[in-house]
């Protein structure tokens, strides 16, 4: 994959202490192809962008899963406080299953709204 021409080799990680290319990353710089391996592993890039991307992706996955959980919780609530409260309507079902991205249509039935936002909740608390 490298050969000895390669190195030493910079690293990068976001966030870090470091401007680089409008990024603030941190950045190591390896000698050898053992260490490139062994930094990789550890979570570093071989490209500010790479790095960047990884860091953004990591962020929105938890963001997600902070929503998820938040909503999990108070459907949760909700559920507990009024055991014997009416079902969602269909309005609720889509602006539910909007919040959570999943994809509907007017044929959509209101029971196959509750399942797929009942999926989406359960994978995500998991």
């Amino acid at each position: 994959m490298s050969n000895a021409n390669d190195f030493p080799m910079m690293l990068y990680r976001a966030p870090g202490p470091h401007e680089i290319q409008g990024m603030m990353l941190a950045y190591v710089i390896v000698p050898d192809a053992e260490q490139l391996d062994a930094a990789l592993d550890d979570g570093w890039c071989a490209s500010p962008m790479d790095a960047h991307a990884e860091h953004t992706a990591a962020q929105e996955h938890a963001a997600e899963q902070r929503r998820a959980a938040a909503n999990a919780e108070a459907l949760a609530r909700a559920n507990a406080s009024a055991p014997d409260a009416a079902p969602p309507t269909r309005a609720e079902l889509e602006v539910k299953a909007r919040e959570l991205g999943i994809s509907f249509t007017a044929k959509t039935t209101a029971a196959a709204l509750v399942q797929a936002i009942d999926a989406k909740l359960r994978t995500a608390a998991a």
